[in-house]
């Protein structure tokens, strides 16, 4: 009676017989009477008679034709209901079974293929070499579910696999999952003709994760990454895997025709007589690669491999699959291809410059550290084309991978004013310039701020007199705020007021300026030339020459014959460029980018000099070094190389502890002369020459310097050969500079009015610089230089914000300065922007399948954010992990909302959405059945 009350739930119609159909698979949770039941629906209710639920058993009405070619030999240690081999001599006329370890046979060559059954998946570890040995000279192995905790030692190396848990998961609220067939499932000869509901149950859970290289995955758990049915190739024979079990009395046994293909195909008894498929060539490429892999690979760029195959007639829907490994360890998970549906149609002449003639293989991000890799792919891994020569299906490859500095950046949008309206740069422009370069230059790090530099003068602005400012900002910036000398200063520009021609300031150099638009160049469809155009002038702030062609100069005498990416344009030694974002190909006739010519890309020469470059400044002995002073003086000028004339411009004397920067060497120098015409000092500097003019008269250039001041000095000059070409003389007294706009203490409230009084007692006309900082004085950057009037309107703006923002006015009579300072003051915070580069929107993506997810953020106030601070998540399978990028093969079925959540320093959050979809593969409409517990109590 006690027992009768303690029980929840009462089954009606076949209580035992349930309990008995998830017996084979529960065992090690109920220990139940073994007794045979019939097919049907099994009905859960309460005890008041409430239906919760029904389950259709998948036993097959009618028994398949016995086969009678297919030697087996079956292993079991389960008897009655629970004995697969019962099933298995049903379907196969020549079955021998064997139900002691101690009887199995010492010598296998008399039999097909071997079963082993529910539950022995650590029984025969000590035939482990037996059967490897069978299987290699041409024999089967068949494992089905093992029903054990921990690794499944009855495979050959290559064939590694291990049971996180011998029930399914939500056991037992939750009926084991569905199953769904992968690309290469979906097109095998186990599962043709078949649909999921053949398939027998998914009990044991086997992560696709931590499978081994050689499997490959047929079927999976529908909603989990886990392994419902694998296979390959080992030698001349096969092995397969199905985490169900085929008894009788399993809840779900599987269909005959399934269990009959499963065995025949990996007994192996038909004659190869399919096409020859070839490995040709192994491509690993990250922007520009040649056949001989050639060009450096980058530590931690995001990295794909093209598998180049060919095949002795047309064959379709080919799948392939890729192992890592490192240092003698296997990497995680095995690969397969992300072309569409995972699969290629082989073809006998196959294109290069076609993405779905190869296989194409994305490297997960943990792959690619500085170091060597081993690559291993082998095609039609799991034999489901019946290829004749299996030796030609495999190739390795080993690449290193090298670390290499970031490229440092700072990014000015240059607003500008004509005819009274103000021209802008949109962020598009800004986020589109660090995407290509991220794209094409051989970095994993692009350590980019932005900021904004107000260009004063009227009208477009001069690309000469704009790099001047550029310049002189950047000296201020690195003299009294601790810039990374290795930085780039990049001023981008819009084209809505008139277009303004990029320039660097020599090659290489610090500082650079370009156009930026949407419509220029018919060829660039992507809403923003200034991505290209920005990598063009930035290149050759790292080294790099114009390459002539197409009206540029041949400064760089190695430059491929028609500006080409490649010196040739077929054999290995053809350079393809790659778009490891868009996966776009650019054959070996596209143009290089430091050319003047459309349909640009980087060459290879351009790739690995920018690396060599980047390299060549990171070591503190290559790096521009300065000597701190206690007040300094800014120089800077514009000269004619050409007529070796020139003209101070912008001069601040600044009685401030600052970093002097070490002028350089050569003909043009500063002189500080006192007031009886003695000369005090003498600093070489070295003009630099800017890039891309189009005026072949002349050849300007840009002196700016921050030398330290000397006490009795009374003038500066500067001189070419010793002579000088202009001087300025040092006035009497400092003008005075007094802040008015905004007030310490203040908060300002949308934008930033600053304004100020200033007076001279020489009477001296007055030009202004307008620095700022956000972070209590800390560091400062440079808004605005030859400023004329005593305001500046800020108001469309974006500044960092903060209750520490501070207002630097630097006032200048052409030599002696005056300064004032103003704050604290309170300037609005702001949310970080999230942006998502990969996957693409509306992404479909088959079962097992790599989807890489990289994005990043950038907020005014912390700068780009990095690690932590970037999550991601799924809005099917919860969180994913954090970083610019992850890559996972376990995206759960359906249509998922991936999110970037990004988080700056003060809390505030910014979000970027993208839909994609992983696809049901080969699963029909099915009925949903409610979950039902089945609890027991005392």
């Amino acid at each position: 009676m006690a027992s009768n009350k303690a029980m929840a739930w009462r089954i009606v119609l076949a209580v035992a017989g349930l309990i008995l159909l998830i017996a084979p698979c529960m065992t090690a949770y109920s220990d139940t009477k073994e007794e045979l039941v019939g097919d049907g629906p099994v009905r859960l209710v309460t005890a008041d008679g409430n239906l919760l639920g029904e389950m259709q058993t998948h036993a097959p009405a009618v028994q398949a034709a016995a086969i009678e070619d297919t030697r087996v030999l079956c292993f079991t240690r389960e008897v009655d209901g629970r004995d697969p081999c019962a099933r298995i001599s049903t379907l196969f006329a020549n079955t021998t079974i064997v139900r002691q370890a101690a009887s199995f046979p010492s010598d296998l060559s008399s039999y097909d293929v071997v079963y082993l059954g529910y539950g022995e998946g650590d029984t025969l570890e000590a035939k482990r070499v037996q059967l490897a040995s069978r299987v290699f000279e041409g024999g089967g192995l068949v494992v089905e579910q093992p029903n054990i905790a921990g690794k499944v030692g009855v495979y050959p190396g290559g064939f590694e696999m291990e049971v996180t848990d011998n029930a399914w998961p939500g056991w037992p609220d939750h009926w084991p999952p569905p199953v769904e067939f992968t690309s290469a499932g979906a097109n095998h000869p186990i599962l043709t003709g078949l649909t999921p509901d053949d398939l027998s149950g998914n009990f044991d859970t086997v992560p696709i994760r931590a499978l081994g290289p050689a499997w490959t995955v047929l079927a999976k758990s529908v909603g989990y990454p886990h392994v419902a049915l694998a296979a390959g190739s080992y030698g001349q024979g096969r092995i397969t895997f199905h985490s169900g079990n085929i008894s009788r009395s399993a809840m779900d046994q599987g269909s005959d025709r399934y269990v009959q293909q499963l065995v025949r195909w990996t007994a192996s008894p038909a004659a190869a007589t399919g096409p020859d498929l070839q490995v040709k060539a192994i491509e690993v490429t990250q922007a520009v690669q040649d056949l001989n892999n050639s060009v450096d690979l980058i530590a931690h760029k995001r990295t794909f491999v093209r598998v180049h195959v060919r095949s002795s007639r047309p064959v379709s829907s080919v799948t392939a699959q890729l192992g890592g490994e490192r240092d003698g360890k296997t990497l995680y998970p095995t690969l397969v291809p992300v072309n569409s549906k995972a699969a290629i149609n082989v073809k006998t002449d196959p294109n290069r410059s076609r993405i779905d003639d190869s296989f194409l293989f994305e490297l997960p991000k943990a792959w690619v550290s500085a170091g060597n890799l081993r690559l291993a792919v082998r095609i039609d891994p799991a034999d489901a084309k019946n290829d004749p020569d299996l030796s030609n299906n495999s190739e390795s490859l080993t690449v290193e991978f090298k670390p290499t500095p970031p490229l440092r950046l700072r990014i000015l949008a240059v607003p500008y004013t004509k005819d009274g309206v103000t021209y802008d740069v949109a962020d598009v422009h800004v986020s589109k310039l660090e995407s290509w370069l991220k794209r094409a230059y051989p970095i994993s790090s692009l350590e980019a701020t932005r900021a904004v530099f107000i260009y004063t003068e009227p009208g477009v602005p001069n690309a000469a007199l704009l790099n001047l400012r550029l310049k002189a900002a950047r000296a201020l910036d690195v003299a009294f705020s601790g810039v990374d000398k290795r930085t780039v200063y990049y001023g981008m520009v819009d084209d809505g007021g008139g277009f303004m021609r990029g320039a660097a300031l020599g090659a290489p150099s610090t500082t650079a300026a370009g156009p930026t638009g949407t419509s220029r160049w018919a060829w660039d469809t992507d809403g923003s030339y200034g991505d290209w155009y920005g990598g063009h002038e930035i290149g050759h702030t790292r080294g790099r020459f114009d390459a002539g062609y197409c009206g540029a100069p041949a400064d760089d005498p190695g430059a491929y014959a028609g500006g080409r990416i490649s010196p040739t344009v077929s054999g290995s030694s053809a350079m393809f460029g790659f778009d490891i974002q868009t996966k776009a190909i650019y054959g070996p006739e596209l143009h290089d980018v430091m050319t003047y010519c459309d349909n640009l890309w980087v060459s290879d020469r351009t790739y690995e000099g920018i690396r060599n470059y980047l390299v060549s400044i990171e070591s503190a002995s290559a790096m521009v070094t300065g000597t701190s002073t206690s007040s300094a003086i800014v120089v800077t000028g514009l000269v004619d190389l050409a007529s070796n004339t020139g003209a101070l411009d912008e001069v601040y004397l600044i009685n401030e502890p600052a970093e002097g920067i070490t002028p350089g060497d050569g003909d043009w120098t500063i002189a500080m002369i006192d007031a009886f015409d003695s000369t005090l000092a003498i600093y070489p500097v070295s003009p630099q020459e800017l890039t891309d003019v189009e005026d072949a008269m002349t050849r300007p250039a840009v002196i700016v310097a921050v030398l330290p001041v000397e006490d009795s000095m009374t003038r500066i000059e500067l001189r070419y050969a010793g002579v000088a070409v202009d001087q300025r003389a040092l006035s009497a007294n400092a003008p005075a500079v007094s802040i008015t706009l905004p007030a310490t203490g203040a908060t300002v409230s949308g934008g930033l009015a600053v304004g100020w009084t200033a007076n001279d007692p020489d009477d001296d006309d007055l030009t202004f610089a307008v620095m700022y900082s956000a972070d209590g004085m800390n560091t400062w950057e440079t808004l605005a230089m030859g400023i004329e009037d005593e305001a500046l309107d800020l108001a469309n703006v974006l500044l960092a914000g903060g209750s520490q923002s501070y207002l630097r006015v630097i006032g200048s009579d052409g030599f002696l300065t005056g300064t004032d300072v103003v704050g604290p003051f309170t300037m609005a915070l702001h949310a970080p922007e999230a942006t998502i580069s990969s996957p693409a929107p509306e992404v479909v993506y088959w079962p097992v399948q790599l989807v890489s997810l990289y994005g990043t953020a950038y907020d005014l106030e912390d700068g780009a954010l990095t690690g932590e601070a970037l999550r991601w998540s799924s809005s099917l399978d919860g969180d994913l992990g954090t970083g610019e990028g992850i890559s996972t093969v376990d995206l759960s079925t359906g249509r998922h909302v991936i999110t970037l959540r990004v988080t700056d320093s003060d809390g505030m959050v910014g979000e970027a959405t993208r839909e994609i979809e992983v696809i049901t593969g080969g699963l029909e409409d099915k009925a949903v059945f409610m979950p039902i517990a089945l609890r027991f109590f005392e």
